[in-house]
């Protein structure tokens, strides 16, 4: 019988990907992430939560042996939402990443297989990019140094983008995630598409669910909003969207300003972090710790979603016992 393989996770945030994982089954030796909150979620939640810098190599010093190596470095450097500085952004963590690797391997301790999970954004390249600068260009980033990066060090690299809808989550999450390992790892198959595709998709596979709407995850009857502008603002500038019969809009990690969705009801109102955390995908009970609303939908808005790193983690767990 194969004895439970194990994993750590850098930037574990709340533990979206760690209960994943757990789910798949991993064993997590290791959990390291820098908001001081979030780590305590962690270890409410029952993983090895540490509050600490992933740069800082002593972490990892006790630890005996890594099957499977999770991380989700800070997204705002490659982000739409942000500034998009990129490379030269001090909150690059990819080659913290990569550190982290390196160290693990001078010590013959792992990984074997590692995961990480980044914005679609992290993919594109500028409005002027000319295929030339690395620093500047987050899409010429990752084709000349994040990629080759990881092929310098493991046999087979394989990229893809999958949408959270796609797997039962009721929210469009679209996320791009790089795995690496000795062999190919075969990408997990959707189980869940739009509704008018669902006849048509059976025609060609097994048959899939319709998407989760964000109605029935939160099991709210009346009308949500999203996709658009504060719908306080007057008539002529709102552009929003009844979507309650969809997946929500992407969770964002602050709803502030013009994030939505929004409930109509008797006063029209933005999604609780507790809503968002059902958007997410997270247990009901997920022990979030923290003193204010602003840290609660940072946790929730920065999580990768549980289902998502659930079935990657059963495509990896595959091809590591095969």
């Amino acid at each position: 019988m194969l004895s439970m393989r194990t994993t750590i996770d850098l930037f574990a945030g709340a533990g979206g990907a760690s209960i994943g994982l757990r789910n798949a089954g991993f064993h997590h030796e290791l959990c390291v992430e820098w908001d001081e909150d979030a780590a305590s979620t962690l270890v409410a939640a029952g993983l090895p939560g540490l509050h600490g810098d992933v740069r800082d190599l002593s972490h990892y010093d006790n630890l005996k042996h890594v099957d499977l190596m999770w991380a989700s470095p800070p997204c705002q450097a490659f982000s739409h939402a942000g500034k998009r500085q990129g490379a030269l952004d001090e909150r690059n963590g990819w080659p913290w990443t990569l550190d982290v690797i390196d160290h693990l391997r001078s010590r013959g301790i792992g990984p074997e297989y590692v995961i990480c999970e980044n914005v679609p954004g992290m993919t594109y390249h500028s409005s002027d990019c000319d295929l030339s600068d690395h620093e500047k260009c987050s899409g010429c980033y990752w084709e000349d140094w994040v990629q080759p990066e990881f092929s310098k060090r493991f046999g087979w690299v394989g990229t893809v983008i999958l949408d959270a809808a796609d797997f039962g989550v009721p929210q469009h999450r679209k996320r791009v995630f790089l795995v690496a390992g000795p062999r190919p790892v075969a990408w997990p198959q959707k189980t869940h598409c739009s509704p008018d595709k669902v006849n048509q998709q059976a025609m060609f596979g097994p048959l899939m669910k319709p998407w989760v709407s964000i109605g029935t995850a939160l099991g709210i009857d009346t009308t949500i909003i999203g996709g658009g502008t504060n719908p306080r603002e007057p008539e002529g500038k709102r552009t929003y969207r009844d979507i309650t019969n969809e997946p929500s809009t992407t969770v964002a990690a602050v709803q502030i300003g013009n994030a939505g969705p929004f409930i109509v009801d008797e006063e029209t109102r933005r999604l609780t972090w507790r809503e968002c955390a059902v958007l997410q995908g997270f247990p009901d009970d997920h022990p979030f710790q923290g003193k204010t609303q602003a840290s609660f939908y940072k946790q929730v808005g920065n999580a990768v979603c549980p289902i998502v790193s659930e079935v990657l983690g059963r495509c990896v767990l595959q091809t590591m016992d095969s």
